[in-house]
């Protein structure tokens, strides 16, 4: 379970499950869209090559301050 959360930002979560060996091209959009990421970026951030304050700066750069991968 990973959770986020920056002032003025609505919590981020997203989870994997225990029985899954490797994440499925499916399960790392959905787990991407829940960080607030495109899945390049989601990649680069399980890879550690996408730090703490690059991810912030993403989030704190969304239009209207909303998730523009969350359903409205």
């Amino acid at each position: 379970m990973l959770r986020k959360k920056i002032d003025g930002v609505t919590t981020l979560v997203t989870k994997t499950s225990h029985d899954d060996k490797e994440i499925s091209r499916d399960l790392a959009t959905f787990m991407a869209h829940q960080c607030g990421l495109s899945v390049s970026d989601f990649w680069e951030l399980v890879d550690c090559t996408l730090s703490q304050k690059q991810w912030d700066a993403k989030i704190r750069g969304w239009p209207n301050g909303r998730n523009p991968y969350a359903p409205h």
